[in-house]
């Protein structure tokens, strides 16, 4: 369960109004981020993992899962004018990957 600070610190960097800051859906979004995190870092690498690195990929992959629910069928531009439409992540986790593998052991051919 996240903190009220962590609800509150997703919110502030989604960039979400008042009107529709909803604690209850960030507090899920949250929840779903660091479960997707701490599965790729895995239970036995935690420790090598800094928790200010860990916390920061958390917070980066639930704003992509807050956007996802902005961007109807992947387009990221959907609800703006913004000329040509730009395909939304599939994979919340993109942005986290190279930041985490550089904590983490690779594997071996």
């Amino acid at each position: 369960m996240p903190t009220p600070e962590q609800i509150a610190a997703l919110i502030e960097y989604v960039g979400a109004h008042d009107s529709e800051a909803d604690e209850a859906l960030a507090g899920r979004k949250y929840d779903e981020a660091a479960a997707l995190v701490d599965r790729y870092i895995g239970a036995g690498y935690a420790h090598l993992v800094p928790a200010t690195v860990r916390d920061e990929q958390v917070l980066e992959v639930a704003s992509k899962l807050w956007q996802r629910r902005l961007a109807p069928n992947g387009d990221a531009t959907y609800n703006t004018l913004d000329g040509a439409p730009t395909p939304a992540p599939r994979d919340p986790m993109a942005a986290a990957y190279p930041v985490l593998d550089r904590f983490l052991p690779g594997g071996f051919a």
